[in-house]
């Protein structure tokens, strides 16, 4: 009987054993997965209004080392420009640059020769109904070019102060922009913009950089198509936004209708 009693607790032990085992081999259940945060929405009024007014710039308010040409070859007998070099970037403005600030988009342009499509155009607009000195002044810095050689569409970027846009015929196609063959940064639809700490991160990028690939629907129809631009000259031309808005507050800039 004894011997019995101990043959049954030994199988009892036997078990006991084989089923904590069995339950250290199941695997543990997986965490439940984390859902990922949409993206944030771009807000349309980070843009220039349909009634803001234009910052007109004046040859009598220059930056630092501008120079003032007037009745030149360059500019035409009642034409004026003030052109100037920032960090070995030149820049110009004048009565043939419709309203616009151009910096040359390409090493080793001189002033005279800085083109539409080679070269980054700023203009900033004061939003009506606001005070000069606090109201609300974005501006567009626009890097446009033809598509493909040949062809009338154009495209490229649209940037300002914490925004980041792409310019495009088809804005219901992806867009996306990479820097000097990194990972393409993907921007939402239908406004191809991102802004704020995202577009902070790829306007740093693009200016250490050296070119930029756009990917979008250039075309109003067909496929998507991928551009090349030069950063060239966009730190020197998001300075020169922040010297017209400066100088705008500061009452020595006028915005006209």
């Amino acid at each position: 009987m004894t011997r019995l009693r101990m043959l049954l607790a030994l199988a009892v032990a036997a078990g006991l054993l084989a089923a904590c085992a069995e339950k250290k081999m199941e695997p543990e259940p997986a965490a439940p997965a984390m859902e990922m945060a949409p993206a944030a929405a771009f807000d349309p009024a980070l843009l220039p209004s349909a009634g803001a007014r234009a910052i007109l710039l004046s040859s009598e308010t220059m930056p630092d080392g501008g120079t003032l040409e007037q009745g030149t070859l360059v500019t035409g007998k009642s034409g004026w420009a003030v052109h100037g070099e920032s960090e070995g970037v030149t820049w110009r403005y004048g009565t043939s640059d419709a309203g616009q600030l151009r910096v040359a988009g390409e090493p080793n342009t001189e002033w005279q020769y800085i083109q539409v499509q080679r070269s980054w155009g700023v203009q900033c607009k004061a939003e009506p109904g606001a005070d000069a000195a606090t109201g609300r002044t974005p501006c567009l810095i626009l890097r446009l070019a033809s598509v493909e050689p040949g062809t009338m569409a154009t495209g490229g970027l649209m940037l300002d102060e914490h925004v980041t846009c792409v310019r495009a015929a088809n804005t219901t196609e992806p867009a996306t922009i990479s820097v000097d063959g990194a990972a393409p940064v993907s921007l939402p639809q239908p406004s191809l913009c991102l802004s704020g700490a995202d577009s902070d991160a790829l306007q740093k990028a693009m200016i250490a950089g050296q070119n930029v690939a756009i990917s979008a629907g250039f075309y109003a129809n067909g496929p998507a198509k991928t551009m090349t631009l030069p950063t060239h000259g966009l730190k020197q031309a998001l300075a020169m936004r922040n010297w017209i808005v400066e100088q705008y507050k500061a009452g020595k800039l006028n915005a006209i209708d």
